[in-house]
């Protein structure tokens, strides 16, 4: 049975079930000219906090929008486990992709880092990304958004000390086979961390190691920066457990962190 079409509504908890209410301007839209909703059709309402609503649609208007009548509401329950996905900015629009697929895969958190290599313009694309964010709860059925970060140097985010009992994570060509970082999403919270194009300088290395951090592998080629973000969480949220972490190696003369072709 296909899922009825879902709709964002921030103010959704101060509505109680028999209320009407006029979806926002952008909802509307989307409701009426891309999915060509019309009266009694039924749809699903939420506000990204774990409320969701089922509703029916009452009037249709070109001037006035979409209006829905509640017909019941529930509230459903976070996801299993916890996820921080820190990662370097990548290059043009690359980010809302990465944004895209960390919220279909159950990513809880999302912690932009800016590292001494970082593309510049990191910054001041927070609320295009919470956007994206939305669009991509809507299509996945999610029901509570991940929290996104303004981007923060790695010297502030580690400092920050973000909790992570289930394991700090790096991923590194050099470090440990996947199996290490495997179901730790679903043992508690943990953290992952994505370097930028050019790799980690030798000091921020040292650095995560000094935070606790273990280096994970993903794989036997260099990945593009949304493509390693991709892999730590599908990695990361598998079911069943994982074997003990393999303890970091010292660095290299040269840095051995995750190094993405831009």
């Amino acid at each position: 049975m296909k899922r009825p079409d879902r709709f964002f509504v921030a103010d959704l908890a101060a509505l109680t079930v028999g209320e009407t209410l006029e979806l926002d301007p952008r909802e509307a839209a989307h409701a009426s000219r891309v999915k060509r909703h019309r009266t009694g059709d039924r749809i699903e309402l939420f506000d990204g906090r774990g409320l969701v609503a089922r509703a029916a649609v009452t009037a249709t208007d070109p001037r006035r929008g979409v209006t829905v009548r509640l017909t019941e509401s529930e509230s459903a329950a976070p996801p299993a486990g916890a996820l921080c996905l820190a990662t370097a900015v990548p290059r043009g629009d690359r980010m809302e992709s990465l944004v895209e697929t960390a919220c279909q895969l159950g990513v809880a958190r999302i912690a932009p880092i800016v590292f001494e290599r970082s593309t510049p313009g990191t910054r001041g694309r927070s609320q295009r990304w919470q956007r994206v964010a939305i669009e991509a709860c809507k299509q996945s059925g999610r029901n509570h958004f991940p929290r996104i970060d303004e981007p923060a140097a790695l010297a502030d985010w580690l400092a920050s000390k973000p909790p992570a009992p289930a394991g700090r994570w790096l991923a590194d060509p050099g470090g440990a086979e996947p199996a290490a970082l495997a179901g730790a999403a679903r043992r508690g919270p943990c953290v992952a961390l994505v370097g930028p194009e050019g790799g980690l300088t030798r000091s921020e290395f040292g650095a995560c190691l000094a935070a606790g951090f273990s280096t994970v592998r993903l794989g036997d080629h260099i990945l593009r920066i949304e493509t390693a973000a991709m892999a730590v969480g599908v990695v990361a949220m598998l079911p069943g457990a994982s074997p003990p972490a393999t303890p970091a190696r010292p660095e290299s003369a040269r840095s051995r962190a995750t190094r993405s072709c831009p």
